[in-house]
């Protein structure tokens, strides 16, 4: 009997297929992948990028043991795991409930963490694999095309998901943020944002430059906080916002930590929020509702992203028809005393008050 063309088995791919693509002999590759301290790094990481385009390691989802518990690896960065713990609670438990292991592999940020904690995962022969959506490069692109894996991408809005995505539009959240403060009187509205090249905050300041060139206000008062996240390092930038932009009126934060720390200094400095510099943030409602005055924040339905992002996966893993693969929640302007509206009569720049600096 004959097969079909579709029918037949991709070559497996070898130590030796490696070597001839990167010009190397088979025992230097094998170096590089499990011993890759006795191999340079330029090199090693030429043959471990080859290695991962040509799906070396990666197994198919058809090679996973019948009769073991399911397991989803989850390859998430130190930074969004801090900042959405609550959201990585709720998704475990709503796993484990149905008898589904989560394997939760924290790492960096960058394109080339996500794609080496993939490289470790993978080889595990998961039965899914959650990302937090965003950009991907092009080598963990073809790593979970190769594996053919249900792929989760969580938290944020994702034009073109590769599988499953549940989040949050947080171009439009941000949007809506900046909008309420211009209703409320603020002109020059800045944007502190930290982890400049993550996706969520990209996606923030998107929103947050359209909401002021429909009202012909410049979107140009932003900072990126260049460094890791400290209270001492975030507070220190309020200088840097003063000096440049004497005349910002309100500020928002990509997250509340920041927002925190930018209060806490000017109430070092006796700037008053918000006589002289509305303040909002994104994120910890606990911490919002706990400073004083009361923080302004868009509030993300974390837990509920966690649960329903379960609850999908859970769906996807035991075949059930889905009637939609992307889901998106609402975030919920919580307007607290920070951002109480703005009374234009005899204000003035920050700049008149010379014992702040």
């Amino acid at each position: 009997m004959g097969f079909k063309s579709g029918s037949r088995k991709k070559k497996k791919v070898t130590l030796a297929d490696i070597a001839e693509q990167v010009g190397v002999g088979t025992m230097t590759v094998s170096r590089a992948l499990r011993t890759p301290e006795q191999v340079s790094e330029p090199l090693r990481c030429e043959i471990q990028r080859v290695a991962l385009q040509m799906g070396y390691g990666v197994p198919s989802v058809s090679q996973s043991h019948p009769g073991q518990a399911m397991r989803v690896a989850a390859a998430i960065s130190s930074q969004d795991y801090r900042a959405y713990a609550e959201l990585f609670d709720l998704l475990q438990q709503t796993l484990e409930q149905q008898g589904i292991k989560l394997q939760l592999d924290i790492s960096g940020s960058s394109w080339e963490d996500e794609e080496q904690q993939l490289a470790q995962l993978l080889p595990l022969s998961p039965d899914a694999v959650i990302l937090m959506a965003g950009r991907h490069s092009g080598n963990t692109q073809a790593m979970l095309e190769q594996a053919q894996l249900p792929v989760l991408e969580l938290l944020a809005e994702q034009p073109a998901p590769m599988g499953l995505n549940v989040g949050i539009s947080f171009q439009q959240a941000s949007y809506q943020l900046t909008r309420y403060l211009l209703e409320q009187g603020y002109r020059r509205v800045g944007f502190f944002a930290l982890h400049q090249q993550s996706w969520l905050t990209q996606q923030q300041v998107i929103g947050w430059q359209r909401a002021l060139l429909e009202q012909d206000y410049s979107p140009d008062t932003i900072i990126h906080l260049s460094q890791k996240m400290t209270y001492s390092a975030a507070a220190a930038t309020l200088s840097e916002f003063l000096l440049r932009w004497p005349d910002m009126d309100a500020l928002i934060c990509s997250h509340n930590e920041l927002a925190a720390a930018i209060l806490f200094e000017c109430q070092r400095r006796c700037i008053q929020i918000p006589g002289d510099l509305a303040l909002a943030g994104f994120g910890d409602q606990d911490l919002a509702q706990t400073l004083h005055p009361g923080l302004t924040s868009m509030a993300l339905p974390l837990a509920q992203l966690g649960v329903k992002a379960g609850q999908l996966l859970v769906k996807k893993l035991r075949g059930e028809e889905l009637k939609e693969s992307q889901l998106l929640l609402e975030p919920c302007l919580c307007k607290r005393q920070t951002t109480a509206a703005r009374d234009h009569q005899g204000e003035r720049g920050l700049f008149e008050k010379n014992d702040w600096f």
